[in-house]
């Protein structure tokens, strides 16, 4: 059969049976470069997994796109982007950005000090008045780190990551302190590890926690049904197991690397 014919017989065959040669276009999804074994830089992480899980499991086609939180979130709360990952509440959020109904993790945020200069307590405290604290740009931090930022008590110093932060602490007399966002997967060894402090910086103490959600613009064309469909994907890869082999396949990924 001639090619020609052959493609109008599938034409017709196409047309006759519903089918289209268009799929639905998928959704862009921002999700962070730089957050350790949840998000990486080639795009590898255990929340960019759970986020592609959950869209499939509702059966929404995704791409995922790897920047500086930062600018991720700039886009989502501009309207420019439909939603990243992974966003936590603060006040400044609030008529811009709808989270989901669950979030993808839970966190804690860790305050680390230098092993040479340490700090002279362990609680929030011992902080001097405007204590140099190293941040990560853009990121939302629990109440208790931002009524230390708002009362003054803290002066943050943002960069691009966390391991920039604990390198600085190490080598440097630049920073009183650090905070860092923990977790089950990025723990505070996994971090000192990462950044290449072992012996040089420690966890001091943990303050308060928070969930970490794909976070939506609120006023985004697509963000109704999105949102709709991932809270769908969501709450059935909780129930059918798919969300906890995913952990638990980062977690052994994280062992076997020796972090």
């Amino acid at each position: 059969m001639k090619p020609l014919i052959q493609t109008v017989i599938f034409a017709m065959v196409l047309f006759l049976t519903g089918t289209s040669f268009c799929e639905t276009p998928p959704l862009h999804i921002f999700a962070e470069d730089e957050a350790g074994p949840w998000g990486q830089p080639d795009g590898a992480g255990c929340g960019n997994d759970i986020v592609a899980a959950a869209f499939k499991a509702a059966g929404v086609p995704v791409v995922l796109e790897i920047v500086p939180y930062s600018r991720a979130k700039k886009m989502v709360l501009s309207g420019k982007a439909l939603a990243c990952f992974g966003m936590a509440w603060e006040p400044e959020l609030e008529g811009k950005v709808v989270f989901a109904d669950l979030p993808l993790y839970t966190n804690a945020a860790v305050i680390f000090q230098s092993v040479h200069n340490p700090l002279p307590d362990i609680h929030a405290a011992c902080f001097p008045k405007g204590a140099k604290i190293g941040t990560v740009l853009g990121y939302e931090y629990p109440a208790g780190v931002r009524n230390l930022i708002l009362n003054g008590k803290f002066t943050p110093v943002p960069t691009m990551s966390e391991q920039t932060n604990l390198k600085v602490l190490a080598s440097s007399g630049r920073l009183d302190a650090v905070v860092c966002m923990v977790d089950e997967l990025k723990s505070a060894s996994y971090l000192i590890s990462q950044a290449g402090v072992t012996g040089k910086v420690n966890q001091a103490f943990v303050m308060d926690r928070s969930g970490t959600y794909l976070g939506f613009a609120i006023n985004h064309p697509q963000k109704e049904s999105a949102l709709k469909k991932f809270n769908e994907g969501m709450a059935a890869i909780k129930r059918n197991g798919t969300y906890d082999a995913i952990i638990n396949k980062w977690k052994k990924r994280i062992l076997q690397c020796g972090k």
